[in-house]
């Protein structure tokens, strides 16, 4: 059946990405502690927050039509606390190589200030 094949393909990129995500914040933690001596947390709940912006600015970049961030910027400015500051920008790879998505993180200037702060 058509829909079962589609149900199982979309299964298996959210399982990548749940993968390729882990991996990835596990080098990012060792990286900021091993390099920076910095401990690093995430926030599940800002993750959560974060995934409407992502699939807006993926809509935008595939239709080339921007859609307001307004919800999203007020959302974001009640969930960092006063004194701190959210820095953020949404990236994509061709690939699903952890390791090489950390290095070409470092690379840039925008995400390596995120990495190192």
């Amino acid at each position: 059946a058509p829909n079962s094949a589609r149900w199982r393909l979309q299964s298996h990129a959210s399982a990548a990405a749940a993968a390729v995500e882990a991996e990835l914040r596990t080098l990012v933690a060792a990286y900021r502690r091993d390099a920076r001596g910095l401990a690093t947390s995430w926030d599940d709940d800002l993750s959560y927050m974060l995934q409407p912006a992502l699939a807006a600015y993926e809509q935008e970049r595939v239709v080339g039509h921007a859609a307001s961030h307004d919800d999203f910027q007020d959302a974001i400015r009640r969930r960092v606390p006063h004194g701190h500051c959210f820095k953020g920008f949404p990236t994509c790879f061709p690939h699903l190589n952890a390791q090489r998505m950390l290095a070409a993180l470092q690379r840039g200037d925008l995400s390596a200030d995120v990495i190192d702060t």
